[in-house]
């Protein structure tokens, strides 16, 4: 017998396993993973507070099979239908609605406490300060953009909204697994504003570019993607078939004044509306309907839907 490693982690086993003991583990059971070794530690190797190094004997029925041998990264062929757990979508604009709801609660109390007798009046005379509003207005933008993706599930697209970025205060807006890959979209509402992409240098200059917004530079909205495709990649990595599986960012404007002719992308990140974000995620591919509800209720695990 040897002592447990400290890498070893309790949790509910994904697919069934086998103990270094010989004893079987089925999925849903809640065992160890010694994520160094790759091995399932069942659970009365757990309470015993050791585990095997080599068969020693099913427990209460003697036998002498050999040892598995280290547990593989899963793949998909490993993965049947019946192993995906229900999948939490998400609510679109959920957790910006919540911020903007505990904000505006905050200030209408501060108002009410200090202006015992005239906060009903001050609070119907002003509104929130527009860094309260600003949540709102996304969450808004958020839901829009959420009703136009799930309008696509006849299509074969499955979708994600609003999603925890493990070790991140930042969010995902929504996530959406087409035939042709997986696309990574944040939400933007900017009512009657003009949308454009600006583009400086040449043949002797570096070119550089610049996404305008109601005539200002709002380039960091591309910047701020980075991290949401690479929190994507990450857990592709989960799965060695999906690894190299194509992740593309995109910016959906709401209520924006988007090009009617042509098509904005800035950093080969495209610059939709609705309808033009609905039908780049829709785009025929090589993900059959299978692999993407594999890839669909993976994500949705290891990214997690806020709650509120």
């Amino acid at each position: 017998m040897t002592q447990p490693s400290t890498d070893i982690k309790l949790m509910p086993l994904r697919y069934d396993g086998v103990c270094a003991c010989g004893a079987p583990v089925v999925a849903g059971t809640r065992a160890g993973y010694d994520r160094v070794a790759k091995k399932v530690v069942c659970p009365q190797c757990l309470d015993v507070g050791q585990v095997p190094s080599q068969p020693v004997g099913r427990h209460e029925s003697a036998t002498h099979e050999p040892a598995p041998a280290p547990e593989a990264r899963p793949d998909a062929s490993d993965l049947r239908p019946a192993d995906v757990v229900p999948v939490e979508f998400g609510r679109a604009g959920g957790s910006a609605i919540a911020e903007y709801e505990r904000r505006s609660a905050k200030r209408e109390s501060t108002i009410r406490a200090k202006h015992p007798k005239l906060g009903g009046l001050i609070l119907a005379l002003s509104d929130d300060p527009s860094s309260t509003r600003v949540w709102k207005t996304g969450g808004i933008g958020e839901q829009r953009i959420g009703a136009a993706l799930d309008g696509l599930a006849g299509d074969g697209v499955l979708v994600l909204h609003d999603r925890k970025i493990p070790g991140s205060r930042a969010n995902i807006d929504h996530i959406a697994v087409g035939p042709s890959g997986i696309f990574v979209i944040d939400a933007k509402r900017y009512v009657d504003a003009k949308v454009e992409v600006k583009r400086n240098g040449g043949i002797f200059t570096p070119v550089t570019e610049r996404l305008i917004v109601r005539g200002r530079d709002q380039t960091k909205l591309v910047a701020g993607l980075a991290g949401q495709v690479a929190a994507v990649y990450d857990v592709l990595e989960d799965l060695e078939e999906f690894a190299h599986v194509d992740v593309q960012a995109v910016i959906a404007f709401v209520d924006a004044n988007l090009p009617m002719f042509g098509s904005l992308e800035i950093a080969g990140v495209p610059i939709l509306g609705p309808k033009g974000t609905a039908k780049l995620v829709r785009r025929p591919g090589l993900l059959d309907a299978e692999r993407r509800s594999l890839l669909h209720a993976h994500l949705a695990t290891r990214l997690p839907a806020y709650t509120t």
